[in-house]
């Protein structure tokens, strides 16, 4: 079993490794109903980077923070939180926004797997990663 979330964590690492070393990435979604079909895309521009002060300000806020805990945020939202919808910029929402949206979402990703997809560690990595950046 050990075996197999090692697996698990090291292709989550890897997909976000591979997302991140492309300068462009390009999402769409087609929302559908019996009036109308909407697509949209979005190319996800250049990220600022993290930085040790980034991690110091969110430590403040939330628990002890480094800056490794934030890129493992970043690399988990990227190849979770697009699974079910396109990934929203983090300078969409503000922090308050992001601190309600992340758990609701986190559980609604949890049910439709079936079982814990995201754990409530990386549930706050990610929440880390968001706060951060909708500053920046």
């Amino acid at each position: 079993m050990k075996a197999l979330h090692i697996c698990i964590l090291t292709s989550v690492i890897l997909a976000g490794i591979v997302s991140c070393t492309t300068s462009k990435s390009t999402t769409s979604t087609t929302n559908s109903n019996a009036n109308s079909s909407t697509t949209t895309s979005a190319t996800e521009p250049k990220k600022a980077a993290i930085t040790q002060e980034d991690a110091d300000n969110i430590s403040k806020k939330m628990s002890l923070t480094t800056v490794a805990d934030l890129n493992n945020g970043g690399t988990i939202y990227n190849a979770e939180c697009g699974v079910c919808h396109g990934l929203k910029k983090p300078n969409a929402r503000s922090e308050d926004e992001w601190k309600a949206i992340v758990p609701n979402m986190v559980q609604k990703a949890n049910a439709k797997a079936g079982k814990i997809q995201i754990t409530p560690g990386q549930e706050q990595l990610i929440l880390k990663y968001l706060v951060v950046m909708c500053n920046k």
